[in-house]
């Protein structure tokens, strides 16, 4: 057995490793959370996924963390970084029970749009960063919109926001909930790409988006610090609450 060889056969193994120790850690993380989801069209989201059809689940790449425990669908292919920390994620991803498609929906990238498509015909939903992987953060890149226009595909976007929390000093401000942290997903309404869709309704598309996924990440971060304090003092009834305000249907 050649030193190369070796070298690799113990790179796996640590890759491996840390994706059953991360696994396990996260879902321990999961556990003590209180969990809440809010909607801005919550009968949209659900009719699409009742009715079987296959979106592009979208979410900043800052948020990545909690974004396993947003749904129980697993029949997904994520898009995910070429770069040595997205050997990590893939292990973990494929662990969590994702197909990874390593690349990036930057132009240029045809490889890796193409096996998005790919997956896509075969009966997966797709999973993208638009602002990964190297940033700006918070910045819609148009390969989403690219996609969403070739597939067919409806973009879901959605968030989380925790308090506590601790955000990291990276480029994406990445968030990591403290244990028994009050965590809540906003789900952002269905966008549809038209596949006519001409180069300025290609930037509205992008416009859009850029500003709903602004949107409900504000509003993930007001939300969970809010709820954080009412559980904090006793309220009960925040369910009945968020309904009251407008601001969807929230379920633990």
């Amino acid at each position: 057995m050649t030193k190369i060889t070796r070298l690799l056969r113990k790179q796996k193994f640590i890759l491996d490793l840390g994706a059953v120790v991360g696994s396990f850690l996260l879902d321990s993380l999961h556990w003590t959370q209180h969990t809440f989801h809010v909607y801005e069209d919550q009968e949209a989201n659900e009719s699409l996924l009742r009715g079987g059809r296959k979106v592009i689940f979208c979410f900043w790449h800052g948020r990545l963390l909690m974004a396993p425990f947003a749904s129980p669908i697993r029949e997904m292919a994520i898009m995910i970084s070429e770069h040595h920390d997205g050997d990590f994620v893939s292990r973990f991803a494929e662990r969590s029970g994702f197909q990874s498609i390593r690349g990036s929906a930057t132009r240029g990238s045809l490889s890796a749009m193409k096996k998005m498509i790919a997956a896509h015909k075969s009966g997966l939903h797709l999973v993208i960063t638009p602002d990964g992987p190297k940033g700006p953060k918070g910045q819609v890149k148009s390969g989403v919109i690219e996609l969403a226009k070739l597939t067919g595909a409806p973009i879901l976007s959605f968030t989380f926001g925790a308090f506590p929390r601790k955000v990291l000093d990276s480029w994406d401000e990445f968030v990591i909930p403290l244990p028994f942290s009050t965590c809540i997903f906003v789900w952002g309404a269905p966008l549809w790409v038209p596949g006519d869709a001409d180069k300025d309704k290609m930037v509205e598309a992008q416009r859009t988006l850029q500003e709903r996924m602004m949107g409900i990440t504000h509003q993930a971060d007001e939300l969970s610090r809010e709820l954080s304090g009412r559980r904090k003092s006793g309220q009960k009834d925040i369910g009945a609450d968020l309904l009251a305000q407008g601001l969807g249907k929230a379920s633990e």
